[in-house]
């Protein structure tokens, strides 16, 4: 209602008293795949990031959202380490006070079960979110932040 439909989102909350803060979202991703995932906020900024597990498999979407809070543009290294097929590295640009999205599906390509390790040179917000029709049974979506070191 704030900011309209079909839109891409990132914010800050700032409060003068702690606060939890969270963000469900639902979706009929694609027309096909029905569900809903909730986030934790992040506490913290940090330039690097860790995802343990992910995959690229038939039947499975996987994202990398990216919150960019400084002034300048921020420059991500994705090291996806791809289990039996080696490593992969990709660069992303993050536009200054922004948000951006990758499929990372499309930068290691299909059929692969990965994790991946972020280096930025900016403090940044770093969290996965994966679709699915597993099996061709369940359908849904999870979401979740990276650890920090």
């Amino acid at each position: 209602a704030e900011v309209g439909e079909d839109r891409d989102v990132a914010l800050e909350i700032h409060s003068s008293r702690p606060v939890v803060a969270e963000r469900p979202m639902y979706f009929n991703y694609r027309g096909v795949w029905d569900g809903g995932h909730i986030t934790m906020g992040s506490p913290v900024l940090s330039p690097d990031w860790y995802f343990a597990e992910g995959t690229t498999r038939e039947g499975f979407e996987e994202w990398l959202c990216f919150y960019n809070p400084s002034d300048e543009v921020a420059q991500v290294t994705m090291v996806v380490d791809l289990t039996e097929a080696g490593e992969k590295k990709a660069t992303v640009f993050v536009p200054a006070g922004r948000r951006s999205t990758v499929n990372v599906n499309q930068v290691v390509g299909p059929g692969l079960d990965v994790s991946l390790r972020l280096s930025s040179d900016r403090e940044i917000v770093a969290e996965r979110s994966l679709y699915f029709l597993y099996h061709g049974v369940w359908e849904g979506g999870h979401n979740g932040l990276g650890a920090v070191p």
